[in-house]
C-alpha cells in the first residue's frame, strides 16, 4: 500500500517474522523485571496501580462490566477512583487476574503483565508506523529505539510507575500512522484515527487533549493543496469521534471533578511550575530524595533533566545527519516535522515557555512539563529509522555511533531505573517498609481520588489510616449519639448497592462506615421514601432514620454525566460509521498522493 522512501525490496513474510521476534525479545528484555517481580512498588505511583488494578479485577470479574466505584478499596471505605482515572491499564491488568490471583493478594503482578505487554505493544505499533516512512529494516531500529528510551521505561516504567501514561506509547505511533493514511486518502483512515484516538483517551486523557494537535498539524502540513481541506476535515472528524468514543470515561471525569479531590491536583505539588526541566535544587526535587538515599544531584528531576537533554540533543543531531545522507523530499519534509515537535516539546519543558502555559488551560492539565516527553520519544524512534536507512552501505561512522552509544546507553539507564523500583535490589528504610506493608494490606491507595468530604490530608499517612480504620471497622453500620437502636447490614453488598435492616424506637442518626460521595441515596424499601444521606466529619455516611423497623436500599446511581458519557459513546459508533461509509464513498483520483515518484525514491544517496 506504501511506497519507501529508500531503496530495497519489500521483506518477504519470513524476514518480517524475524523482525517482529526481535522486537518481541527487546521488549522482554526491558520489561523481565516486571514479569518476574511485578510492577515497581517503589516508583512513585506503583502502589495505586496494583490495588486499582487488583480492586478493578475483582470488581470485573464479579460482573461489573465497567467499575467506577471500588467499593473495597481502602480497607473497605470505598472509593470513586474510576469515575475519574483512565481505565485501560486496569481492565488490561484485569484480563491476567484468573491466571495469577491465587499468589498475586496486592495486583503487583496483574500490573506488571499489564505493562509487559504494553513495552512488547509499542514496538510492535512503532514498527507498523515506521515502516510507512521508511525500510522495514530501519522500521526495526526505530522501533527498538522507541521501547528502549529512558522516558519510556527508565522515567515512565520504573521510576514513575506511570502505567496510564506508560499504554499511551502503544496508541501514538498509531494515531500518526492514519493521520498519514488521511492524507494519502487511503479508505477509512478517520475512523481508525477516531479508534486509536479514543485508546489514547482510555490510556491518559489529559496528555491524550494536548497531543491531539500533532496529528492536525501533521495533516494541515502535508495534505495537498487541492485536497487539504477536505483532509482536514476528515482528521478533525476522526479526532471528534475518538472524543466521542471515550466519552463514557471523559465526561464524568471532567464534570464530576468537584465531587473529589481531582481539582487540586494542578496545584501545589501537581502546578507545573514546579516542574520546569532546569529546575532542579527546590522543594520538589528535595522531597523526592528523602527516604531514598539520593543526593539532590541524582534526584528523580536531575534525572529528567538529562535525559530530556539527551533524547533532543539526539533528535537534532539525527536531522543533521539526514540532511546530509538523502535528497529525498519526503525524508526531509517527514524528519523537519519531528525533529520541530521536538524542539516545541523541549521549549514547553523551559520556564520561559510559562506565558505559553498561562493561554493555554488543557496545557496545565498535564501537570508536569515533562510528560510532553513522550513525543520527544516518539519522535527519537522515526528519526533514528531515517537516520539507518540513509546511512548508504558505508555506514557513516558518525551515525553508527550516534546510533549505538544512545541505544546501548538508553537500556543501561533502564536496567538502573529497574534496580531502584525494587527493594530486593535496594536498600529500604525500616519505616519506609512499614508504611509500605500498610498500603499493601490496607489496600490504601494516596488520597488523589478520595471523595472530597473525606478528611485526605489527616490521613494520608498509612500509620494514622491504619488508626482510622480500627476506629471505624469498614462496611459496619451503628447508631450514633447515644440513639438506641438495632442496625445490621446486609449479605449483598455490592460496590454501588447495600442494604440496612433497621430497628429504630425514635429517629435518630446511623453513621455507615463507608466513604461517602456526592450521589449516593438512601431509600426505605417498604415505603419508597428517601432519607436523608450526608456525610459526618470523618467524610463517612450520615443516615437520618426514622422511626420503626424496615430496610433501607443505599444505591450510588448513574448520574447525568455517567449516563450521557455512555450515550454520546454510542451515538459514536453510529457516526463512526457513517464517517466510513461518507469517506469511502468520495470520489479519489486515481493515484493517491502518498505515492512518491521513482525519482523520488532514489534520490537517497546510494548503496
Amino acid at each position: 500500500m506504501f511506497v519507501r522512501i529508500d531503496d530495497g525490496a519489500e521483506p518477504g513474510k519470513g524476514e518480517h517474522a524475524i523482525h517482529i521476534a526481535i522486537l518481541i525479545v527487546a521488549g522482554l528484555l526491558i520489561s523481565w523485571p516486571v514479569l518476574l517481580h511485578g510492577f515497581p512498588p517503589l516508583s512513585n505511583d506503583g502502589p495505586n496501580h496494583a490495588v486499582w488494578s487488583n480492586n478493578y479485577a475483582r470488581q470485573l470479574w464479579s460482573g461489573d462490566w465497567y467499575p467506577r466505584w471500588l467499593s473495597n478499596m481502602n480497607d473497605g471505605l470505598g472509593s470513586p477512583d474510576f469515575f475519574y482515572y483512565p481505565p485501560l491499564h486496569a481492565f488490561v491488568s484485569a484480563l491476567f487476574w484468573p491466571l495469577v490471583a491465587a499468589r498475586d493478594p496486592y495486583g503487583y503482578l496483574i500490573s506488571g503483565l499489564s505493562a509487559a505487554l504494553a513495552t512488547l505493544l509499542s514496538g510492535l505499533t512503532a514498527y507498523v508506523w515506521i515502516r510507512s516512512l521508511t525500510t522495514a529494516r530501519a522500521a526495526v531500529i526505530g522501533a527498538v529505539v522507541y521501547m528502549v528510551v529512558p522516558y519510556h521505561a527508565a522515567i515512565d516504567l520504573y521510576n514513575r510507575g506511570a502505567a496510564a501514561e506508560y499504554w499511551l506509547f502503544v496508541w501514538l505511533p498509531l494515531v500518526m500512522l492514519y493521520a498519514q493514511r488521511i492524507v494519502e486518502s487511503v479508505p477509512y483512515s478517520s475512523v481508525w484515527l477516531a479508534v486509536t484516538y479514543a485508546l489514547c483517551a482510555y490510556s491518559h486523557g489529559t496528555v491524550a487533549a494536548v497531543f491531539a494537535v500533532v496529528p492536525l498539524a501533521y495533516v494541515v502540513l502535508f495534505s495537498k493543496p487541492g485536497s487539504r481541506i477536505r483532509q482536514i476535515f476528515l482528521a478533525g472528524a476522526g479526532i471528534a469521534g475518538g472524543i466521542g468514543l471515550a466519552a463514557v470515561y471523559l465526561l464524568p471525569a471532567s464534570m464530576d471533578r468537584y465531587k473529589a479531590f481531582v481539582a487540586d491536583q494542578t496545584v501545589g505539588w501537581g502546578d507545573y511550575r514546579n516542574w520546569w526541566l532546569f529546575q532542579i535544587r527546590n522543594s520538589v526535587t528535595e522531597a523526592g530524595t528523602i527516604g531514598a538515599g539520593f543526593p539532590w544531584y541524582l534526584s528523580y528531576k536531575m534525572r529528567v533533566a538529562v535525559i530530556t537533554v539527551w533524547m533532543a540533543g539526539f533528535c537534532i543531531a539525527a536531522w543533521f545527519i539526514i540532511r546530509s545522507r538523502t535528497n529525498s523530499r519526503r525524508t526531509r519534509s517527514h524528519a523537519a516535522f519531528y525533529t520541530g515537535l521536538t524542539v516545541v516539546c523541549f521549549f514547553l519543558n523551559l520556564e520561559s515557555s510559562d506565558f505559553i502555559w498561562r493561554m493555554t488551560p488543557v496545557l496545565q492539565l498535564i501537570q508536569i512539563a515533562h510528560r510532553l516527553d513522550t513525543m520527544i520519544s516518539m519522535s527519537a524512534a522515526v528519526l533514528a529509522a531515517m537516520v539507518w536507512a540513509n546511512l548508504g552501505r558505508e555506514r557513516a561512522r558518525g551515525g553508527i555511533a550516534l546510533l549505538s552509544i544512545c541505544v546501548l546507553g538508553w537500556f543501561a539507564a533502564d536496567m538502573v531505573a529497574a534496580r531502584q523500583g525494587y527493594a530486593r535490589w535496594r536498600h529500604i528504610p525500616p519505616e519506609r517498609a512499614a508504611s509500605s506493608r500498610i498500603r499493601d494490606e490496607k489496600q490504601m491507595e494516596y488520597s488523589i481520588l478520595w471523595p472530597i468530604d473525606a478528611p485526605a490530608s489527616q490521613l494520608a499517612a498509612p500509620a494514622d489510616f491504619d488508626r482510622f480504620v480500627l476506629l471505624h471497622p469498614p462496611k459496619t453500620a451503628a447508631f450514633t449519639g447515644g440513639a438506641s437502636g438495632e442496625v445490621q447490614v446486609g449479605s449483598n453488598w455490592r460496590p454501588r448497592h447495600f442494604e440496612l435492616s433497621v430497628r429504630s424506637p425514635a429517629s435518630g442518626h446511623i453513621i455507615v462506615n463507608h466513604f461517602y460521595y456526592q450521589g449516593w441515596t438512601a431509600v426505605r424499601k417498604d415505603t419508597g421514601v428517601s432519607i436523608p444521606l450526608t456525610h459526618t466529619r470523618d467524610g463517612l455516611m450520615d443516615l437520618a432514620v426514622p422511626q420503626g423497623d424496615y430496610t433501607v436500599a443505599i444505591d450510588l446511581p448513574r448520574d447525568l454525566p455517567e449516563r450521557a458519557g455512555a450515550y454520546i459513546s454510542l451515538l459514536s459508533v453510529f457516526f463512526c460509521g457513517a464517517l466510513a461509509l461518507w469517506d469511502f464513498m468520495l470520489p479519489r483520483a486515481a493515484s493517491r498522493s502518498s505515492v512518491t515518484s521513482a525519482p523520488e525514491r532514489s534520490a537517497a544517496i546510494p548503496e
